[in-house]
C-alpha cells in the first residue's frame, strides 16, 4: 500500500505530506526527507534534523471517529519501539514508551511522533498525517540514536524506513478490523510500570502523580495528589529519573 517520494532536503515532510492529503493523495503516500530544514515537533516545537536520521510523514484515511486518533499514536510508538528492540536489544540497550507519543532509548528519547488531520463535517478523519522522526546516525544533545558508536555502522535511513513500514502495515491492518486490544496490551508492556511517578504538563500547569494506565481511546490515566482518577486526553509526561 506504500508508495515512498524520497527528497533530499526539504522544510518539513509533514507539511509536504499535508499539502498531497489536502489535495487528495490517496492512503498510504510516504514523503521522506534525508534532511529537513524546518522540522516539526508537537505544540509547535521544532523537531532538530541531523543528517543520517530518519525523517517521514504518512498520509492515512482511516475511517473512524476522530477519538480514536489517540490509538493511531499508540500504534505508530509501537511499530517504532519494534524495530528499534531489534536494532539495539543484542547490545543491552532498554526500549520504552513514553505517552503519548514518544520512543526512548537507554531514557532518553530517541523518537518522536506527530499526528495531524483534517475531519469531515460530521466528525470524523477525512486524513491523517503521521509525522516521525527517528534518531539513527546521531542524536541532539539529550537525546538517543540507535547508532553505536565504535562498533557499528549506522543503519541507512531508507532500510529503517522499509522496516518501519513492514511492522506498521499489520498492525494497522489489525486496527481496520477493529482488533485494538493487542496493540493496547503490547503498548502498556513497554511502557509506563503500574504506579510510576509522574509529571504531567497540561498547557502551562504542571500536575504530579501516578501513572494507571491508557483507556481505550488512547488517552492517558493518572491518580494526582489528591488520589482522583484523571483522564489526560493531551499533555506532555515527565518521569522521574
Amino acid at each position: 500500500m506504500w508508495r515512498i517520494e524520497k527528497f533530499e532536503t526539504l522544510p518539513s515532510t509533514q507539511t509536504l505530506a499535508k499539502q498531497r492529503a489536502a489535495a487528495g493523495a490517496a492512503e498510504g503516500l510516504v514523503i521522506q526527507a534525508l534532511m529537513q530544514t524546518a522540522g516539526q515537533g508537537r505544540h509547535g516545537r521544532s523537531w532538530q534534523s541531523l543528517a543520517g536520521n530518519l525523517y517521514l510523514s504518512m498520509i492515512l484515511r482511516p475511517k473512524c471517529p476522530v477519538r480514536k486518533i489517540g490509538q493511531l499514536s499508540l500504534l505508530s510508538g509501537l511499530a517504532l519501539a519494534s524495530i528499534t528492540q531489534r536494532a539495539t536489544q543484542e547490545h543491552g540497550r532498554r526500549t520504552r514508551l513514553k505517552w503519548p507519543n514518544d520512543v526512548l532509548l537507554d531514557g532518553l528519547k530517541c523518537a518522536g511522533i506527530l499526528l495531524e488531520t483534517e475531519l469531515e463535517h460530521n466528525g470524523d478523519i477525512k486524513w491523517l498525517v503521521i509525522g516521525i522522526g527517528l534518531n539513527i546516525a546521531q542524536a541532539p544533545e539529550g537525546a538517543s540514536a540507535l547508532s553505536l558508536p565504535g562498533k557499528t555502522k549506522p543503519a541507512e535511513p531508507a532500510d529503517v524506513l522499509t522496516a518501519l513500514l513492514a511492522e506498521f502495515q499489520p498492525l494497522y491492518e489489525v486496527w481496520q478490523q477493529g482488533g485494538f486490544t493487542q496493540i493496547h496490551r503490547d503498548w502498556l508492556a513497554l511502557a509506563h510500570r503500574p504506579e510510576e511517578k509522574i509529571t504531567v504538563k497540561i498547557g502551562t500547569r504542571l500536575e504530579q502523580g501516578t501513572f494507571q494506565t491508557i483507556d481505550e481511546f488512547g488517552n492517558l490515566i493518572m491518580r494526582n495528589e489528591d488520589l482522583e482518577l484523571k483522564t489526560i486526553t493531551a499533555g506532555d509526561v515527565y518521569l522521574e529519573q
